[in-house]
């Protein structure tokens, strides 16, 4: 459904698809899926850092479908067919290896690993696990440990928890 909608203008997916399925738990992860693939270039079947895998794995709710589907519209889009095969190998394993292949990444670190740190519940949090999320996606840690150590220096006002 994704693959089909990305070829059509943008907003009108959605009334298209709601007159098919009607279902958030469908119509929404293939409206992401289709955003995700109007955004990434024809050409874009080259290569992929691992914090797109992740941000793509995120916004699509898995990377597997956006994989499956970006094969299919280089398949259809181009003239020389799908991605040469040791490329989606390469992605797929990479994914994998990242495990978001089949699955969202998660938040390694959680509020109460900022109240641990000593600050106060309240929605002040909701800005730095949303930093520290996003610095998550961009590999600059990968464990509870690494996260730890960027929220303490978030909560000491040593990085911007709204860059």
């Amino acid at each position: 459904l994704a693959l089909l909608c990305h070829a059509m203008q943008a907003g009108a997916e959605e009334s298209f698809l709601t007159r098919l399925i009607n279902s958030a738990s469908v119509l929404d992860p293939v409206l992401a899926l289709t955003e995700q693939l109007r955004s990434i270039p024809d050409e874009a079947t080259t290569s992929f850092a691992d914090a797109d895998i992740r941000r793509i794995a995120w916004r699509t709710g898995r990377f597997d479908r956006f994989l499956r589907a970006l094969v299919c519209r280089s398949a259809w889009m181009a003239d020389d067919g799908a991605p040469p095969a040791h490329f989606v190998a390469s992605i797929q394993q990479r994914s994998e290896a990242l495990g978001v292949h089949t699955q969202a990444p998660v938040p390694i670190i959680m509020g109460r690993h900022l109240l641990m740190l000593g600050e106060r519940p309240g929605r002040h949090l909701r800005p730095m696990l949303d930093r520290l999320f996003a610095m998550q996606l961009e590999g600059e840690f990968d464990g509870e440990e690494g996260g730890i150590e960027l929220a303490r220096r978030l909560v000491g006002g040593l990085l911007n928890p709204l860059a």
